[in-house]
Parts: structure tokens; C-alpha cells; sequence
């Protein structure tokens, strides 16, 4: 079936690409594209926290939309980060006819000046490395050398225990949204001393503006004081049955006294209500196998110089 590109609009077609996502994985049965929660957390955190509204309207710019002779979305290209240098593919296979065009697309639009040449590093999951690894490399890209990024996943079969110390308990933003004291120990867990590093309030507003953003899935651990000690945020996709954690932080005040997985374990009780199965984290951390979950899906990146 021919695909064509089109324009994104936003208002339009973040929607229809988050939904291109959960289906595709669903009909596949595996992680080919990015997640649900990759999508919403890259538009409606990190890109504003990096650059704000201009950021957004940058990143938005970088976007490549195709779609088959139905209207249905067939394949995207999109970055992480408002700035260019690392594009992402995210491709349905039943359509990789259209492999070439997206990738002609990210070196126009996503290769970063580098000296006198331009570089380019192009993200894939797994899968497309099997099928489609020797077409990047015809066209000159070459696997990198460093460690792989990872999808850990963790079975949801029954309800488990967020064991605590005395004194702390573990609320949401649906109880008390706070959002001075959540951005604090955000920044703070992910090792910014300096308040200018965090995100402002505006940015996590933005972040609660998200399609699939809900409250009461972002957790936080209080301290017998009332002070913020642990945090995460769980993500529903409800086509796949899988709730993603994206962030997860322990303030540095707090760590080793198992807050990260107390507040994990109740994101996995509330995902279990909501009849999530599985959970994942993008991550191949030792913290994360140590409660369960497993390093299952791999991002390989294909670079370029020219």
C-alpha cells in the first residue's frame, strides 16, 4: 500500500501517533516503537524543561508524519530533545517501503553540525536491527560501539507490598498537588543542587497537560516531616496492559532505606486496579532487576558522519 508524508500538526496528530504506537505494539506483541509514555513525556517534559514554548515549536518542526492510502498513520520520525543530532524511527513493518524516506527525512532535518561535517545518530529497537540494519548500513551508518539503552519489564500478578519506614507514607498528586515540593525533589533525586536546574512550575503544569498524564499515578514518598523523599510517575497504556515508570527518583537525603521501591511497588498496585499486566522501566539498572523487573528490549543506535 502506498504512504506519502504529510505536514504534523499537532492538534491533530500527536493523538493519532500515540495511538499508532499502542497499537502497533499491541499487534505485534513487542516493543518496536516507542512507547505510549515516551511519547507524552518527551513533548510535554522534556522538551519544554530544555527550551520551553520555542522548544516545542522546534521539536514539533522535526517531526516526519506518513500515511498510507487510508489516512492511517504508517511510520514517524521524531527526536527526544529540541535540538538535532539523534532521530527516532518509529515504523510500522508492514510498511518498510517507506524505510528510505525516513531516513533521507532525519538526515535533513535531524543531523547536527559537527566541525566542518554533520553527524547523525539514528535510534532503533531491536527488532528493526535485525530488519533493517543492513539498509542503514548500505547508506553508510554504523552500530555504536557503546552500551545499548534498555526496556526492563516486570510482571504485574497480583498486589505487593510498599514496605516503609515508620512514619512515611506515600500520597499522590491527586491528594496534595504540590507542585513547588514535586519539582524540588525531581530535581533534586536526578542530582541538581541548584534550583535553576529544575523544572519550573510552568514546565510541570506542561508535564500535567499531558494526554495520558493522570495524578494520582504520580506518586511521591513523605517524609515523617512532610519533605518530599521519593517520586515516580506511572504510565497507563490500557491497548497493551502495561503501565511504563517514567521518572523515578530518590532524593539523596533519603536512599537506602528502599523508598524507590516502596513507591514503585504502590505505582504497580494502582496499575494492577486499572488491569495493567506487565511494567516497564527504560532502564537496565541493577536497582531495577533487584525488585523484579528484567532487561528485555534493547535501543540501538546507527551513526553517521557527512
Amino acid at each position: 500500500m502506498s504512504c506519502r508524508r504529510i505536514a504534523y500538526d499537532p492538534s491533530r496528530d500527536f493523538t493519532r501517533v500515540r495511538d499508532f504506537l499502542a497499537a502497533t505494539i499491541h499487534r505485534l506483541g513487542t516493543l518496536f516503537t516507542w512507547d505510549v509514555s515516551r511519547w507524552n513525556y518527551a513533548r510535554y517534559f522534556v522538551v519544554p524543561h530544555r527550551d520551553g514554548g520555542g522548544g516545542i515549536r522546534a521539536w514539533e518542526e522535526r517531526i516526519g508524519l506518513w500515511v498510507s492510502a487510508r489516512g492511517d498513520v504508517a511510520g514517524v520520525v521524531n527526536g527526544e530533545v529540541p535540538t538535532p543530532g539523534t532521530a527516532y524511527l518509529q515504523l510500522d513493518p508492514d510498511h518498510d517501503g517507506i524505510l528510505d524516506d525516513m531516513i533521507s527525512f532525519a538526515e535533513e532535518r535531524h543531523a547536527a553540525p559537527r566541525d566542518e561535517r554533520r553527524r547523525l545518530s539514528i535510534a532503533i529497537h531491536d527488532p528493526f536491527h535485525d530488519l533493517f540494519g543492513r539498509r542503514l548500513a548500505a547508506r553508510g551508518y554504523q552500530p555504536s560501539s557503546a552500551e545499548p539503552d534498555w526496556m526492563s519489564e516486570r510482571p504485574i500478578d497480583g498486589a505487593v507490598h510498599p514496605a516503609l519506614p515508620p512514619g512515611f507514607s506515600i500520597r499522590s498528586m491527586a491528594d496534595d498537588d504540590d507542585v513547588e515540593a514535586r519539582r524540588a525533589v525531581l530535581g533534586l533525586s536526578f542530582g541538581h543542587a541548584d534550583p535553576v536546574e529544575w523544572a519550573t512550575a510552568l514546565t510541570y503544569r506542561e508535564l500535567q497537560r499531558a494526554p495520558d498524564y493522570r495524578r494520582d499515578l504520580d506518586l511521591y514518598v513523605a517524609a515523617p516531616d512532610g519533605a518530599l523523599a521519593a517520586c515516580c510517575i506511572a504510565w497507563h497504556d490500557r491497548v497493551n496492559r502495561v503501565g511504563t515508570f517514567e521518572p523515578v527518583g530518590t532524593h539523596p537525603a533519603y536512599r537506602r532505606m528502599g523508598l524507590g521501591r516502596a513507591v514503585i511497588m504502590e505505582g504497580i498496585n494502582r496499575l494492577a486496579v486499572l488491569g495493567a499486566t506487565k511494567a516497564w522501566v527504560g532502564s537496565g539498572q541493577p536497582f531495577y532487576e533487584a525488585i523484579g523487573f528484567a532487561k528485555k528490549y534493547r535501543e540501538i543506535v546507527w551513526q553517521k558522519e557527512f
